[in-house]
């Protein structure tokens, strides 16, 4: 059994400003002196104020952070959507049901792995309630299950991945944002799991896979996420146990549920327009 979300990473701090130009020497040249009558027509200084405005570097898109929690400057363009990663880690976990008698349920810690989600644009520029997509999740799966029931033990090392496969937008999932959850109005799209079980003890029987190593394949097909709770500001990301795997032969349910924290943010254009 093996699992890795295709997702993303890394915080936008970006911060720049734009040098200003230094005003050269008058015409004449360095140190010649202006006729009289342009001296008479010579504007006063400007005042404190006005000088102390103009040593202020301008602000534009390039400059802005995007830093999570940042406001966006009133001089930048307005975002189209912002985009916020999260890192998969520690709490995140695959719940494994419905084995022969029981012997091989079980919960375990997997990951890490990491997550992107695109949401639309508040009334105050920072992320806010209307259109959600899921971009990326990707998640590592290393676990290993003992078993034993009637006289048989059995030992199963797996060590996978799970990806899904946006369409052609880029996206796995839409749904809907409320300001603190995710509710998805689609399956997401192209669940693949592919890894290696290395199997030891009792194997090739009663849904154990055969003795030694062995590639595990399944998918692609859709699977329906329960709903995503962006919570303290967006800064963390959980699902509850969802369903994500279920065979008859072996008889298994796999379900997992996440845990991340953001690592950045930044504005993006608006999401492209198609089906």
């Amino acid at each position: 059994m093996s699992l890795r979300w295709n997702g993303p990473r890394g915080p936008a701090l970006l911060l720049g400003a734009l040098a200003l130009a230094a005003c050269g020497p008058a015409p004449g040249g360095p140190g010649a002196a202006a006729p009289p009558r342009a001296r008479a027509a010579a504007s006063p200084p400007a005042p404190a104020t006005q000088r102390a405005a103009a040593s202020r570097p301008a602000i534009t898109p390039a400059s802005f952070s995007g830093q999570p929690g940042a406001t966006q400057p009133a001089s930048a363009p307005a975002c189209g959507s912002w985009i916020i990663e999260y890192a998969i880690g520690p709490g995140t976990a695959l719940k494994i049901t419905d084995t022969m008698m029981g012997a091989g349920n079980g919960t375990h810690a997997v990951g890490p792995g990491t997550a992107k989600v695109r949401v639309d644009v508040g009334v105050d520029g920072q992320p806010g309630a209307g259109g959600a997509q899921l971009l990326e999740l990707e998640l590592t799966t290393r676990f290993t299950v003992n078993a034993g029931a009637l006289g048989f033990k059995t030992r199963v090392a797996t060590d996978g991945a799970v990806r899904f496969t946006p369409d052609r937008c880029g996206v796995i999932a839409r749904g809907a944002f409320d300001g603190a959850k995710i509710t998805w109005s689609e399956r997401a799209r192209g669940y693949r799991s592919n890894g290696t079980l290395n199997c030891s003890g009792t194997c090739g029987r009663f849904g154990a896979p055969p003795p030694g190593r062995s590639q595990s394949r399944t998918g692609p097909y859709a699977v329906q996420l329960k709903p995503f709770t962006l919570g303290d500001g967006l800064h963390h990301l959980t699902m509850p146990f969802t369903q994500v795997e279920h065979t008859s032969s072996p008889k298994q349910t796999s379900l997992l549920r996440l845990n991340g924290q953001e690592t950045g943010r930044h504005c993006a254009p608006p999401p492209p327009r198609c089906e």
